[in-house]
C-alpha cells in the first residue's frame, strides 16, 4: 500500500486511560507525553470508511466500518443476523506498551513498525459459458470479523457480511475486497 497521508497517536496514561491525541505526519513527529510510563498507540487516519470506537482505553479501541445496505441482497440461512457492511481501508497500526518518558529539552527517537489491521482477499468468478449476458456483477461474503482490536490485532465473534462491486472482464467477475480477517 502506498504511505499513508498522516497517523494518528494516542497516548495512555499508566491506568490505560486515554491521555493526548495526536496527529503527526507518516514520517513521524514530535509527542508530548506525561513524565513516567505511557502506553501509545498508532494508527493511520487517512481512512474514509474506518469508523474507531473504544480509544479511550488502549485495550478497547477498535476499528470498524459502517453499515451497507443493498436493494435485494438476501442473506444465506446461517447469515441471516450479520450485520452488513462496507469494506474498510487499508489500516496499519502499531502499539507501543510501558513507554518511559522523561522530562527532556531535546525529543528522544522511537523507531515504530506498522502492522496490517487489514487484509485483501482476492475472489474471482470464472464463467465456462454465458460471460457475454454479465454487465455488472456485486458480491457478498459473509462470515467475516465485523471489527478489529488495534492494540494486538485480534478479532472477537462478532462476524459481519461483507458487501462489494465485481469488474466485469474477458474471463468473468474479479474483485479485491479489504476485510478485518476472520472471527476470532
Amino acid at each position: 500500500p502506498t504511505k499513508p497521508t498522516g497517523l494518528r497517536v494516542v497516548n495512555y496514561n499508566e491506568d490505560g486511560t486515554n491521555s493526548n491525541l495526536h496527529n503527526i505526519k507518516p514520517d513521524g513527529g514530535v509527542v508530548t507525553l506525561y513524565e513516567g510510563l505511557n502506553d501509545m498507540l498508532f494508527y493511520n487516519n487517512d481512512t474514509e470508511y474506518i469508523i474507531f470506537d473504544g480509544t479511550d482505553n488502549s485495550a478497547s479501541a477498535t476499528a470498524t466500518t459502517r453499515t451497507r445496505t443493498r436493494a435485494g441482497y438476501r442473506a444465506p440461512e446461517p447469515h441471516q443476523d450479520e450485520r452488513t457492511i462496507t469494506t474498510p481501508d487499508v489500516l496499519y497500526a502499531s502499539f507501543v506498551p510501558s513507554y518511559e518518558a522523561e522530562k527532556s529539552l531535546t525529543p528522544d527517537g522511537l523507531p515504530v513498525t506498522m502492522f496490517p489491521r487489514t487484509y485483501t482477499y482476492l475472489i474471482r468468478y470464472r464463467f465456462k459459458s454465458g460471460l457475454q449476458y454479465i454487465s455488472q456483477a456485486k458480491g457478498a461474503l459473509a462470515g467475516m470479523a465485523e471489527k478489529v482490536y488495534l492494540n494486538d490485532g485480534h478479532t472477537d465473534g462478532a462476524a459481519a457480511t461483507l458487501l462489494f462491486d465485481c469488474k466485469v472482464d474477458e474471463k468473468g467477475c474479479t474483485a479485491e475486497v479489504i476485510c478485518f480477517g476472520v472471527p476470532n
